[in-house]
């Protein structure tokens, strides 16, 4: 398994490198852990991507439960995040999905603080 999350997030940063991703961060409780904690969407994609390893994977692939969406697996990662607001280190879950729509490869569903929300 561990080789397929290697690949996997070898597959997650190409596409970052290419543009080819989207951000669903800026849902209203997504960007209120953003503006929080002062991480951009762009220092979640330019640094946390690049420091994601197969140990930090939390679970996945499973299903998206939301039936208005593409098929896709999602994977949620666990990382220690260096916060700008406070200087301080936290856990944060990082929430994507690979699908092939509005030629978007990558899909950042969500990044919320350890504890926040239920992800069964």
């Amino acid at each position: 398994m561990s080789e397929t999350i290697v690949s996997l997030l070898e597959t997650v940063r190409g596409y970052i490198v290419n543009g080819e991703y989207d951000f669903l961060v800026y849902r209203e409780k997504n960007k209120k852990t953003l503006e929080d904690y002062g991480i951009t969407a762009e220092f979640l994609v330019s640094n946390i991507f690049d420091e994601l390893e197969p140990g930090d994977l939390f679970r996945g692939p499973i299903p998206d439960k939301d039936p208005n969406k593409q098929d896709g697996d999602v994977y949620i990662f666990m990382k220690d995040i260096n916060c700008i607001i406070p200087e301080i280190s936290k856990k944060f879950y990082i929430k994507f999905k690979i699908v092939e729509e509005n030629n978007k490869k990558l899909i950042i569903l969500s990044l919320h603080e350890e504890g926040m929300f239920e992800w069964f």
